[in-house]
């Protein structure tokens, strides 16, 4: 989900008190429409229902969920600063912005911008410093540790923008250099995406310490500044091995296995015929499309892209989003499989494994498919 900036006016119920008291759990926001006003008012109730922030505020956008730290800009005043559930942060800080949003906390830090040098650090939880606004760049924390670029040229790209060139380090979240050359020497020329480490490929939570080279053929190995070597998994390697398992050993029972809960299902009918779309339950999409997967996994030429972050209106696909309602794909990635620029199926890294969640035909092939294959492949 594509968020906007959010224009917020907080009314703490906190601040009536003497002394803040840290409030444990999470919030979550609620609405409330006022008259002559196009958008609705915002607050925040704990997860009893109570109220801890009143409706006061106009927002586009804000977080769903409030856990220990959000950014807030004021209506109409326009005075910006980070919020934590004891009031305001006292930090010279600004936001850091990605899509006209700013960043939302992961793991209980948030990115922030140097007002006066547009560099980024990392904010914990209570508003504190702990890395400093030195560099061109941070991947969100991620399993205590984040990718910092610096000494890099910003490049725009219509209304975006990345960084090219520059030196990568891995940080813990204390901001100590733990890898000084994290990046993949096969692609150094790269443009940096800054919601991705390593441009969206290792899976930072999968971390091994080895004193030598990891064996792992899925594993990247990169030296750290202690000598030894510091190895995650690539995600497009791992999904890659997980598939070929996949197609040797394919019949209903394990498509079942590899099928989400829900799939969602498009069918576009030939030239401009239109499309129907479907949200099938896993008993019944594999009932009734295995033959065509399976053919397709067989038979045809299809190439493998690493797709970041999938949004879909799929029942549970809520755990798989942050306390802004983003997708977590820097964990949960997608691995898309395209047959033809109009058709393609989606997997999605889960919890127990990749699991197949989007599919995407042409009536015409569906057809044709399912009157010519019948049967399990053994």
């Amino acid at each position: 989900m594509k968020l906007r900036l959010s224009v917020l006016s907080f009314c703490l119920l906190l601040a009536a008190c003497a002394t803040p008291v840290l409030q444990d759990g999470v919030w979550y926001s609620f609405e409330q429409e006022v008259a002559g006003e196009d958008e609705p008012l915002v607050g925040y109730r704990d997860e009893s229902g109570q109220v801890m922030i009143e409706p006061k505020s106009h927002a586009v956008s804000p977080p769903e969920r409030f856990k220990n730290i959000i950014a807030v800009t004021e209506y109409p005043s326009g005075e910006s600063y980070f919020l934590t559930k004891n009031g305001k942060v006292a930090t010279p800080a600004g936001f850091y912005m990605f899509d006209n949003s700013p960043d939302c906390e992961n793991e209980g830090y948030i990115r922030f911008r140097g007002h006066d040098s547009d560099r980024a650090g990392l904010l914990n939880k209570r508003g504190e410093i702990t890395i400093p606004a030195e560099y061109n760049d941070l991947t969100r924390a991620m399993n205590g540790m984040v990718a910092a670029l610096r000494g890099a040229t910003k490049e725009y790209y219509g209304e975006h923008h990345g960084y090219r060139g520059g030196h990568v380090a891995l940080l813990d979240i204390q901001g100590q250099v733990l890898v000084e050359n994290f990046v993949d020497d096969r692609n150094p020329d790269r443009i940096w995406a800054s919601h991705y480490a390593n441009d969206g490929k290792l899976n930072l939570y999968s971390l091994r310490i080895t004193s030598e080279p990891h064996p792992d053929s899925d594993r990247m190995n990169f030296k750290g500044v202690d000598g030894r070597y510091y190895s995650f998994i690539d995600y497009e390697k791992e999904f890659r091995v997980w598939l070929k398992e996949l197609i040797a050993g394919i019949d209903r029972d394990t498509l079942a296995r590899a099928t989400n809960e829900h799939v969602e299902v498009t069918l576009r009918g030939k030239g401009n015929g239109g499309q129907t779309r479907r949200i099938l339950p896993s008993a019944d999409f594999v009932k009734d499309y295995k033959a065509v997967i399976a053919a397709i996994l067989w038979n045809e030429a299809y190439s493998i892209s690493n797709g970041g972050g999938f949004n879909s209106d799929l029942p549970d696909m809520k755990v798989y989003r942050n306390y802004c309602g983003e997708h977590m794909d820097w964990r949960y990635p997608s691995m898309e499989l395209h047959i033809n620029p109009q058709e393609w199926l989606v997997f999605l890294r889960t919890e127990q494994g990749y699991r197949l969640v989007d599919v995407v035909l042409n009536t015409n092939r569906f057809t044709a498919r399912r009157s010519s294959i019948s049967g399990d492949r053994r």
